[in-house]
């Protein structure tokens, strides 16, 4: 398992309330999207793979207009 994703995530249906912001990070940008698939409709899942691209986006270190 790669470094930046620290240590295995705790099961979110349980433990969501307690997860830190890179839980939160990892589950968003790495998990979410294959996870998620199966349970959202087309329109739902595109509008979350756009949440996720603005994620990821924000997590850049410098923004350009590119």
């Amino acid at each position: 398992m790669p470094i930046e994703i620290g240590r295995p995530l705790h099961d979110i249906f349980k433990y969501h309330n307690g997860y830190k912001a890179v839980e939160w990070k990892n589950w968003i940008i790495l998990f979410s999207l294959p996870l998620l698939k199966a349970y959202l409709d087309k329109r739902h899942f595109q509008g979350w793979a756009n949440f996720v691209k603005v994620v990821k986006l924000c997590l850049e270190p410098e923004i350009s207009e590119e």
